[in-house]
C-alpha cells in the first residue's frame, strides 16, 4: 500500500504479496486463474483477525427478536457481535443482512440480522438485447430481422416476436443455427435466448400450414 501511494513508480507489481499470500493460503499459489471475490474475503478476514482488539473471545448467545423495531435488533446483533469481532476492519466494512421468515401455520413472524463484511451480486445487465435472424419463408424468398427481446428469454420468445412481425402463426416457425453454410443445430422453444452468441448465425424457417415439425435430436 505504501509503494503504490507514495512510491516513485506509477505502476507496482505485487510479486512479494502474492507469494507471501500463497504461503499462508495455498489455494492461491500458481498463475492459474483464481476467484477475485474469494480472494477480497481471504485478505479482508485475514486483516480483521490481525487486529482484532478481541484477543480471548468469549461465548455469545444469538439474539432473538421478539416484534422490536429493525433499529433495536440491529443494535443488539452488533452489540453482540462486537463482544467476538472487534476491530478497524469491522468498523469500515460491516453490515447487517436481514432476513424474515413467516410461519405459515401459527404466522409468526421471524426476524434475524447476520453481520458481513462483503457481499456477491450478478453483474447488472440491460433487460433487453436485439437478435439478428434471417427467416426463410415457403417459397424461398428471405427477409432479415432483428428482434428486441428480453435477456432472460428463450427462443419461444423468439420465434413469437418474429411471427408478429412478419405476419405469419407461430406454429409455421422453427429456429436454427447455421455454421458453415450448413443447419449446424435446430433450436428447441425453451433454448434459453442467453445461450446465443452475436455472431451465431440464426435463421427461422417456415415450414408452412399443417407440418407436424420433430427437430432432430443433436
Amino acid at each position: 500500500m505504501r509503494q503504490m501511494w507514495f512510491g516513485p513508480s506509477s505502476v507496482v507489481s505485487p510479486r512479494e504479496f502474492k507469494l507471501v499470500l500463497g504461503r499462508h493460503a495455498p489455494q492461491f499459489l500458481g498463475y492459474s486463474q483464481h476467484d477475485s471475490h474469494e480472494l477480497c474475503n481471504f485478505v479482508v478476514d485475514a486483516l480483521h483477525e490481525d487486529v482484532n482488539r478481541v484477543r480471548k473471545k468469549p461465548y455469545v448467545e444469538n439474539f432473538e427478536a421478539s416484534g422490536e423495531p429493525d433499529g433495536t435488533i440491529a443494535k443488539q446483533v452488533l452489540q453482540r457481535h462486537r463482544q467476538r469481532e472487534d476491530s478497524r476492519v469491522s468498523d469500515l466494512v460491516q453490515g447487517l443482512f436481514k432476513s424474515q421468515v413467516i410461519c405459515p401455520v401459527c404466522e409468526k413472524v421471524s426476524i434475524t440480522m447476520d453481520p458481513y463484511k462483503s457481499i456477491s451480486l450478478p453483474l447488472g445487465a440491460a433487460g433487453m438485447r436485439v437478435v439478428h435472424a434471417t427467416l426463410r419463408r415457403a417459397d424461398g424468398s428471405m427477409r432479415r430481422l432483428s428482434l428486441e427481446l428480453e435477456r432472460s428469454g428463450t427462443i419461444e420468445a423468439l420465434l413469437s416476436e418474429a411471427a408478429d412481425q412478419v405476419g405469419l402463426p407461430r406454429g409455421r416457425l422453427v429456429a436454427c443455427e447455421v455454421f458453415e453454410h450448413k443447419v449446424h443445430k435446430f433450436f428447441t422453444p425453451s433454448h434459453e435466448l442467453e445461450r446465443l452468441y452475436n455472431g451465431d448465425f440464426i435463421f427461422l424457417y417456415d415450414v408452412g400450414e399443417g407440418v407436424d415439425f420433430c427437430a432432430p435430436s443433436a
